[in-house]
């Protein structure tokens, strides 16, 4: 096979031809690297976080059915918010009664809650800050626990 001369300036070219197949061929590794290795340990890291989530939601749902069993009563609403779990009992008497405050005082004994953040919701038209807790009139119902 004949051998062709080629001038420097072209020698220089396919210098940096081969050079860029090297470069590209490299690259091409690294980005199936990428796709076959980080992605899915991504994929994973993102699932546990996922997972963990779900595991802290049952743990404080288990909590609360917990408290409930262990108190032997029944609060009718319980709220999770940043504070941590706020009762509230709903009554459809008009006229409030001590009484309508009788499981949130056992719930707060024994879940360490404190008497400003439980809450009764009753048929009458008073709302107030009583001792055992805050008692909410149905008709103004845009209160924030």
């Amino acid at each position: 096979m004949n051998k062709i001369d080629l001038r420097p300036e072209h020698r220089s070219v396919l210098a940096e031809l081969a050079a860029l197949k090297d470069l590209y061929l490299t690259l091409v590794l690294k980005l199936q690297e990428l796709t076959d290795t980080v992605k899915p340990n991504l994929e994973a890291m993102y699932a546990v976080k996922i997972g963990q989530k779900e595991l802290g939601l049952l743990e404080k749902q288990a909590e609360v059915a917990g408290l409930k069993y262990k108190m032997e009563l029944k609060i009718d609403l319980i709220i999770e918010n940043t504070d941590g779990l706020i009762p509230v009992e709903i009554k459809s008497a008009k006229t409030w009664n001590h009484d309508f405050f009788l499981n949130l005082e056992k719930w707060n004994g024994y879940s360490g809650n404190q008497p400003e953040n439980s809450h009764v919701v009753y048929g009458g038209d008073e709302s107030v800050q009583t001792s055992p807790g805050k008692l909410h009139s149905w008709k103004f119902l845009e209160f924030t626990p």
